[in-house]
């Protein structure tokens, strides 16, 4: 048994696995908002079980928030990287990860700063999700020229890019 999938739930005294435990919180989270699974339509699931899955990432090291040199608050800089680095697969890899960056930001680590950071004062008034969303588009576009667009994961993140106001707040709530 690989304990590093498991917490120690305090309020119920036994041990319950960690992923579980996203999908359980997102789904009342869902509920909470009145935008329970289903009311956007066959994709919510998919959804639900990749913010569970991202949400989890953040208990262990090396998830999204591992450092990659491409992840970056400037279009220009990801772009930059993408020259530098040209091939379908990285363009995949980038943009989600971007994408999932960004989501994270927005959502559970609102307001962080990290010092000597100037990223707040330039960019305070704007918002973030249409950024997200093109990013979540990108990355199922270059999922869909890799495998094929049958893939579950290309619809999910198409979805999510056209949900991602209500992908916020789900995750916020979480």
């Amino acid at each position: 048994m690989d304990n590093s999938a498991y917490f120690f739930d305090l309020a119920h005294g036994d041990e319950e696995k960690r992923d579980f435990f996203f999908l359980d919180n997102v789904l009342k989270a869902r509920i909470d908002l009145n935008l329970e699974t289903g009311c956007n339509g066959e994709n919510d699931e998919a959804t639900n079980v990749y913010l569970a899955g991202l949400l989890e990432s953040l208990t262990q090291s090396g998830g999204v928030l591992a450092v990659k040199p491409y992840i970056s608050p400037y279009d220009a800089d990801v772009r930059a990287y993408l020259e530098k680095f040209p091939g379908t697969r990285n363009e995949f890899v980038v943009y989600k990860d971007n994408a999932d960056f960004g989501l994270m930001s927005v959502s559970v680590f609102t307001g962080y700063e990290h010092e000597g950071s100037y990223y707040n004062k330039v960019l305070a008034d704007r918002d973030e999700s249409g950024r997200i969303a093109i990013y979540y588009e990108l990355a199922a576009g270059a999922l869909a020229h890799l495998q094929n667009s049958r893939v579950m994961l290309v619809d999910t993140f198409y979805y999510m890019a056209e949900h991602i106001d209500q992908v916020v707040q789900i995750t916020r709530k979480v």
